[in-house]
């Protein structure tokens, strides 16, 4: 486990925009996975992953943010203090278990990447090259170590964070039940 470093008030903008990076690569190769599967498939997924960024997203976590109307390390904070009322009354992690609704935005483009694995046969439509899913595991990978050796450890929430500590969610479900 990393060492923790001096939380931050603004996160620097080499941290959000390397973040944002690789979002953009992960994205683009699921898109393009869920695209050679099925282009309304495809559109319905577009669609899904921008209402979950920009609305599910911050309300499942930013909102109940110490970084709330400042620049989080994913560069959110100060955007969604303009557009969403804070959340004063709930823990950081009292809704995280909501987060379950990202999973089909990774679930599908792995499926579809195993699936290419699987059947991987040159003359059929569904190829999906092996060597791009390895791509796509990798930049998952890279980005989970990224934030929590670069921005978990200096993040004032770290403690009572479910991203950092998922142990957190028990804990909050079970101090909430107790008061």
């Amino acid at each position: 486990m990393p060492r923790f470093k001096p939380p931050v008030e603004n996160y620097p903008w080499r941290i959000v925009l390397f973040r944002w990076f690789l979002l953009a690569l992960e994205a683009g190769i699921a898109f393009y996975f869920v695209f050679t599967f099925s282009v309304n498939l495809g559109l319905i997924y577009v669609a899904y992953g921008v209402v979950y960024l920009f609305l599910l997203l911050p309300l499942i976590r930013c909102v109940r943010c110490y970084y709330y109307g400042k620049r989080c390390n994913f560069g959110w904070g100060t955007w969604v203090a303009q557009v969403f009322p804070r959340d004063d009354t709930n823990p950081h992690g009292a809704y995280y278990g909501y987060t379950i609704l990202f999973w089909p935005l990774r679930i599908f483009p792995t499926l579809r990447g195993l699936g290419g694995l699987l059947m991987s046969l040159p003359d059929q439509m569904s190829f999906i090259p092996q060597g791009l899913f390895a791509v796509y595991l990798l930049v998952i990978f890279i980005h989970r170590r990224f934030y929590m050796r670069q921005s978990c450890v200096r993040c004032h929430q770290r403690v009572g964070c479910p991203v950092y500590n998922s142990g957190i969610v028990g804990w909050n479900a079970e101090k909430q039940k107790i008061a």
